[in-house]
């Protein structure tokens, strides 16, 4: 996804990058892992829920530093979300989430949210961006990928493709910015309470 940056709306204006991988992102494929930017069209990555599939298209893009803070990424600390090092996500970029509370909130354990959902938990919090590259890959389908090791990602199908296969999102439900919100402030809020029950008992 790109934002257009309304506050800079002259021939110099950019388009703000909102969605997609940092190039040095290692990606899972059947021969390893490969970073986002190394990838080309016709590159096979590996999916959560479908094997192996073909990189469709790529398009790279700079990162702003003059991007408004709404835009800004989160730094997810090692292991918050199955990521070996740390991770950086930009804001509208899916994530997957394997949640008892979404389980009993929206009868799915797992599901997807934007990472600016996730802001506040378990130590992820926004980072002013630097002029890096980022990656965004398509697929025939929508796809969830495997980065920086067990972080899954959701990345788009292409429109017409997806729309001839009847699929316009994986198998795994997206919750909208609200209800994604929502369920991560009930994670902070059942963390707390359960890390003040054994300060008590303890």
């Amino acid at each position: 996804m790109l934002w257009l940056d309304k506050s800079r709306m002259d021939d110099n204006a950019s388009a703000v990058v909102a969605e997609g991988l940092y190039a040095l992102t290692p990606v899972a494929t059947p021969l390893g892992w490969v970073r986002a930017g190394s990838l080309v069209p016709g590159a096979e990555v590996l999916t959560f829920d479908g094997g192996p599939v073909r990189v469709a298209s790529l398009s790279t893009h700079r990162l702003d530093p003059r991007t408004p803070r709404a835009a800004w990424p989160l730094q997810v600390p090692m292991d918050v979300l199955g990521n070996t090092d740390p991770a950086v996500l930009l804001p509208e970029q899916g994530v997957m989430l394997d949640s008892d509370l979404a389980e009993e909130m929206y009868g799915e354990p797992f599901v997807t949210v934007p990472a600016s959902a996730l802001e506040g938990w378990r130590g992820i919090f926004r980072v002013p961006p630097l002029a890096q590259t980022v990656v965004k890959l398509a697929f025939d389908t929508p796809a969830l990928i495997y980065a920086g090791g067990d972080m899954v990602v959701v990345c788009p199908g292409l429109p017409m493709l997806s729309m001839a296969h009847g699929d316009l999102a994986t198998s795994v439900p997206p919750l909208g910015p609200a209800a994604a919100r929502h369920l991560v402030g009930c994670m902070i809020a059942a963390e707390a309470h359960e890390l003040a029950r054994h300060q008590r008992a303890g």
